[in-house]
């Protein structure tokens, strides 16, 4: 299994098991321009509405978190990096929900995005 992965599957793990709020309205997040959809997920979970969207893009990992770093300058950020793979977090807990969104790139592969909100 990748590390990121196992990043993201964690944190998530610790999201849901955690944290808990009241309904809310949809959470926008931007989507970095040009990135083509590949999955998009609904469930609910322990009384939180969970959705995840994934992308993908030829951009490189760099210009992706560039895009977020500006577009979400509020979130918390963290970085892992290695000799096959990046992976970046941006994390917003707020009374509505919370938003993640996270960016990773296996060295040869296209970047890929992941939105996540919880409400």
């Amino acid at each position: 299994m990748r590390m990121g992965c196992i990043f993201l599957g964690l944190f998530f793990l610790v999201l849901v098991n955690t944290v808990s709020f009241a309904q809310s309205a949809y959470l926008e997040i931007p989507v970095f321009p040009g990135a083509r959809e590949m999955e998009n997920a609904r469930t609910s979970y322990a009384g939180a509405n969970i959705g995840v969207k994934t992308y993908e893009t030829t951009a490189s990992f760099e210009k992706v978190v560039d895009f977020y770093r500006q577009g979400l300058p509020e979130a918390l950020f963290s970085s892992m990096e290695d000799e096959e793979e990046k992976n970046a977090v941006f994390q917003m807990i707020e009374a509505a929900g919370i938003k993640v969104v996270t960016i990773s790139q296996v060295k040869g592969e296209r970047a890929k995005i992941s939105i996540m909100r919880q409400s």
